[in-house]
C-alpha cells in the first residue's frame, strides 16, 4: 500500500465505536458512513465550521483506530450480536472505494487471529473487480505504521530500538496508535511480546462462554432449566459419595468426566461476567478513560519511547475523550484523541472523527451531527 500523501489522503480517522456494545451509537455511525459514501469524490463538500469554511473530500483512506468491534463486552455477553452489528457498516465500507487501515485495539484484539492469515500488503475488497471497487483492507497490530517486531516474530528477532516511520500527509508526519499503550498493568500484552504469540487466558474463557450450549444456560429456557436440575442432582450425588464408591475406578472416572463437563460449562460465563465487573472497578486505576488528551500525555507518555515514533503528529483514541494537545517539551509534537462513538452520557464528546488532508496544514477534529450536516455545518472540537 502506498504511503504518499496523494495516495493516503484525504483521510478519515475514527476510533472506539464498540459495535455490539449495548451503548454503541450504531445508527449514527452507519449514517456517518453513508454520508462519506455520498461525498463527491472529485468535488467534495464545503461545510461551515465554527465560523470558518472546511472543504471535505471523499476519503482515500479510512483509519479504524481500534475498539471498533466489542469482543470484551458485547450485549448479553453474546458475540452473535457482533455479526448483527457489523454487517451494515461493512457493506457501506465496501462501497467507499478507499483503503481501510484497521488498527487493532484492546477490545477487538481477536482481530489479531485474522491477521495471522492476512497478507502483509493488505487484502482486496471482496468482489472488487466485479463491482468496480478499489482499495485494500490492511490490519495493523496496535499501531500504524507497524513496528518491525510486530510482524509475527518473537523478542529475540526484534531490533533493539524499533522505530515507526510516520506517514507523510501534507507538511506533517502521522503515527496512529489505539492508545491503550498508555495504560498500566498490560500483563498479557507484555507476556505475549516475549513469547512471540498472543497469550490471553481471559479471552480463552470468553471464547468458551460463547459456545452455543454454555451461552444458553445463562438465560431462562428449557435447556437451562434441565441443565440446572441435572446440576443440582450432581451436587446431591457428589455430597453423598463415600470413599468406597470413589475407590471404584469406573465410578471415579465417570465422576471426573461429569465434573469436568459442569466446570467447563459453568466457569467460562462466570469468569466472563466477573472480568467485565472487575475491569469496570479497576478502570480508573489502570487506564486514563475519560481523561483529557493533555492529562494522558503528561501523565503516561514516555518521551524516550516516543522518540521512536518518527512523526510530529500522534493520533490515538481509547480514552473516549476527544481533544488536541501540543507538547512543548517534546519538540512541539501534536497529539490528537479521536474520541468515541458510544453513548456514555456526555453528548458533546460522542461521534467525533479526525479529517486529514494535505490541502490543509492542520487536521480537523470534528463532531458528526446529521442534523447540522444536513444544514451545511459541522462542529469543530477544540
Amino acid at each position: 500500500m502506498e504511503s504518499s500523501a496523494e495516495r493516503f489522503g484525504p483521510c478519515i480517522v475514527v476510533s472506539d465505536v464498540h459495535l455490539a456494545n449495548k451503548d454503541s451509537n450504531l445508527k449514527e455511525f452507519v449514517a456517518f458512513l453513508k454520508w462519506l459514501s455520498d461525498l463527491d469524490q472529485n468535488g467534495g463538500t464545503r461545510l461551515q465550521c465554527n465560523g470558518e469554511e472546511i472543504y471535505i473530500q471523499k476519503p482515500r483512506t479510512i483509519v479504524l483506530l481500534g475498539d471498533i468491534i466489542e469482543f470484551w463486552d458485547p450485549q448479553y455477553d453474546d458475540r452473535n450480536h457482533i455479526v448483527k452489528c457489523v454487517l451494515h457498516p461493512i457493506c457501506i465500507l465496501n462501497k467507499l472505494n478507499c483503503d481501510i487501515i484497521y488498527v487493532i485495539g484492546n477490545h477487538d484484539e481477536d482481530i489479531s487471529d485474522i491477521k495471522v492469515v492476512w497478507p502483509k500488503e493488505g487484502f482486496d475488497f471482496p468482489c472488487s473487480e466485479a463491482y468496480g471497487q478499489v482499495g485494500k483492507i490492511k490490519i495493523a497490530n496496535r499501531n500504524f505504521p507497524e513496528l518491525d517486531e510486530l510482524n509475527g516474530q518473537g523478542l529475540l528477532h526484534r531490533p533493539w530500538k524499533p522505530e515507526v516511520n510516520g506517514i507523510k500527509i501534507g507538511k506533517r508526519k502521522y503515527a496512529f496508535l489505539h492508545g491503550h499503550q498508555f495504560d498500566r498493568m498490560q500483563f498479557f500484552y507484555r507476556i505475549s511480546r516475549r513469547l512471540g504469540f498472543r497469550y490471553d487466558p481471559i479471552d480463552w474463557f470468553q471464547d468458551l462462554a460463547n459456545v452455543s450450549f454454555a451461552r444458553s444456560i445463562t438465560r431462562l429456557n428449557k435447556c437451562s432449566i434441565i441443565f440446572y436440575i441435572l446440576f443440582a442432582f450432581y451436587i446431591y450425588v457428589t455430597t453423598n459419595l463415600n470413599a468406597t464408591l470413589l475407590g471404584n475406578v469406573w465410578i471415579r472416572t465417570l465422576w471426573i468426566l461429569v465434573s469436568s463437563f459442569f466446570i467447563v460449562t459453568i466457569l467460562p460465563p462466570i469468569v466472563t461476567y466477573l472480568n467485565t465487573f472487575i475491569w469496570q472497578k479497576l478502570n480508573p486505576i489502570i487506564n486514563m478513560k475519560h481523561k483529557g488528551v493533555g492529562e494522558v500525555i503528561r501523565d503516561r507518555y514516555d518521551k524516550d519511547r516516543g522518540e521512536l515514533l518518527k512523526a510530529d503528529t500522534i493520533v490515538f483514541g481509547h480514552t473516549h475523550f476527544p481533544g488536541v494537545y501540543k507538547s512543548e517539551e517534546d519538540g512541539g509534537k501534536l497529539f490528537f484523541n479521536t474520541g468515541c462513538w458510544i453513548d456514555e452520557g456526555d453528548k458533546d464528546r460522542q461521534n467525533t472523527f479526525l479529517y486529514i488532508d494535505e490541502k490543509h496544514e492542520m487536521p480537523f477534529l470534528l463532531k458528526w451531527d446529521r442534523e447540522k450536516i444536513s444544514s451545511g455545518s459541522i462542529e469543530k472540537i477544540e
